[in-house]
């Protein structure tokens, strides 16, 4: 994994860049486990508000199979928990119709880490055309 692809992690969380290298290592752990389709950071990290000690690391993957058992893995990266949620492109899509904020919020402002751009890209289509829900 280019390390490339994280600097925009780490220009929106300086404190991160303490465990860059754990952070860098075990992403790369996760990507030779799951061989994703792409891989997004979440969450306060990817808003720019992660805080150690408080924070933790939100990855969201793309598969292009079923994830099964590995749906919600969980790494120790320096004291910091790092949290990764698995979907399909189905499965996504249907998150977002169904107005699922982290699948949402990760598309939309997700940090893409690694993977297949034009699948983000389509991804970011389905939230802009997503119908809003109505109060009822």
């Amino acid at each position: 994994m280019s390390r490339l692809k994280l600097e925009a992690v780490f220009e929106r969380n300086p404190s991160a860049r303490k465990f860059a290298r754990d952070l860098q290592s075990a992403l790369a752990e996760i990507v030779e486990i799951l061989k994703p389709r792409l891989l997004l950071i979440a969450g306060s990290m990817a808003r720019g508000e992660f805080v150690k000690g408080m924070s933790d690391v939100d990855v969201f993957a793309i598969l292009n199979y079923e994830p099964g058992d590995r749906r919600f893995l969980l790494r120790a990266v320096a004291d910091t928990d790092l949290e990764v949620t698995a979907f399909t492109v189905d499965e996504a899509l249907a998150a977002i119709e169904r107005g699922n904020q982290f699948v949402i919020d990760a598309i939309e402002r997700g940090l893409l880490i690694f993977g297949d751009g034009s699948c983000l890209k389509n991804l970011k289509s389905a939230v802009k055309t997503r119908a809003p829900r109505t109060a009822r």
